[in-house]
């Protein structure tokens, strides 16, 4: 009770003091009075004063101690989003702040990262690296096949058709023999499969190996020539084909064999045709000359396509044949001899028989009535 009445004293004494006073003392900055203070305060810290009250640090700014005239702004890389405070926040990593007075950081662009509080700026990825998102503290390795060849790379770029990369910075062409079958992104090119080839820098896909052409091996640069006595009639071949027998070729690089022509043979496949000899007879396709059978002869008017009859096989037939009539003509002249003999035979024994019966009875019996 006591402890009022004397506050409220040292109240009214100061009211009268500075009412028949010439003037009031004023604060000195940092400081404020309320006029029911006999004395000046210090500003909080967090605030500071405007002569006749202590006001809160606004956002953006602060007030490390008390007794400060004013508050301070925050510096680049440096934010504060609540007012009356004492410190500015550092820009946590994934964001810069370019700026004083700042509430908020601002994230990093793609491209872009912060591994360090408080910074002013973002770093940009370095090459080879990328980042497509905002606000990160580190770029990513561009993949195998992907490539980023300058700072600050948002994507990485796909190498394209008859490329490949495998160091993330350059793409590089196929070599002669390998493509990238016609896809992008590749971080090696494959080699051609066989029957395929490829004979330059950059092959986007291998072609196929020409008909009379082939190709044994992968990574093929140029496909090879059939050699003679071979053909191959589709594209795209690992092989050659050997001529069939009675057939030949005697050029390179064929997609068929010629037939051999009637009146020829052909022993080799990689030869020309041979004359038939004139002994023999070879019909079309004829690998060696074919021997007539016995009394038959070539058919050399017809490129001896076939075999004929000799003319000693016609005489031959015709001998035999009027031989065959002979010996018919003797057996029935010789049967018909036999049978006239016969008959005369039995006509001489009847006339033989004729006389007997003939002659007449001395005494005949006579018999009756």
């Amino acid at each position: 009770m006591v402890k009022l009445w004397l506050n409220i004293l040292i109240v009214f004494t100061m009211i009268l003091t500075c009412s028949f006073a010439s003037d009031c003392i004023e604060c000195p900055a940092g400081t404020y009075s309320n006029h029911s203070d006999i004395s000046c305060s210090n500003c909080t810290a967090g605030s500071c004063t405007d002569t006749k009250d202590c006001v809160p640090c606004p956002p953006g700014f602060y007030s490390a101690d008390s007794g400060q005239e004013a508050c301070f702004e925050c510096e680049r890389g440096y934010n504060q989003s609540q007012p009356k405070k004492t410190e500015c926040k550092p820009c946590p990593v994934g964001t810069y702040g370019n700026k004083t007075q700042l509430l908020l950081c601002e994230l990093c662009n793609p491209g872009t990262y912060n591994n360090i509080t408080g910074q002013t700026e973002c770093v940009p990825c370095a090459k080879g690296k990328f980042q497509s998102q905002k606000g990160r503290n580190q770029c990513l390795d561009c993949i195998k096949g992907r490539v980023c060849n300058e700072t600050g790379c948002d994507v990485c770029t796909l190498c394209q058709a008859g490329e490949a990369s495998q160091n993330a910075l350059y793409c590089n062409p196929c070599m002669p023999g390998t493509s990238t079958s016609g896809k992008e992104g590749y971080s090696v090119c494959v080699g051609c499969s066989a029957g395929t080839f490829c004979s330059d820098i950059g092959c986007k896909v291998c072609d196929d190996c020409k008909k009379g052409e082939y190709s044994p091996y992968s990574s093929s640069k140029k496909c090879l020539k059939c050699n003679i006595g071979q053909y191959q009639p589709k594209v795209g071949s690992r092989e050659c084909l050997p001529c069939d027998p009675g057939k030949y070729q005697i050029a390179h690089a064929q997609s068929k064999c010629i037939n051999c022509p009637p009146g020829y043979f052909c022993p080799n496949t990689n030869s020309g045709p041979i004359d038939c000899p004139d002994n023999a007879y070879c019909p079309e396709n004829s690998a060696s000359p074919q021997t007539c059978q016995a009394l038959f002869v070539p058919n050399n008017a017809s490129l001896a396509r076939y075999c004929i009859p000799d003319t000693i096989l016609y005489v031959t037939v015709a001998i035999s044949l009027a031989m065959v009539i002979l010996i018919v003509a003797s057996l029935a002249f010789a049967i018909a001899c036999r049978i006239h003999k016969n008959k005369i035979l039995k006509i001489e024994e009847s006339k033989s028989l004729l006389p007997s019966m003939r002659k007449p009875v001395k005494n005949p019996d006579y018999q009756g009535l």
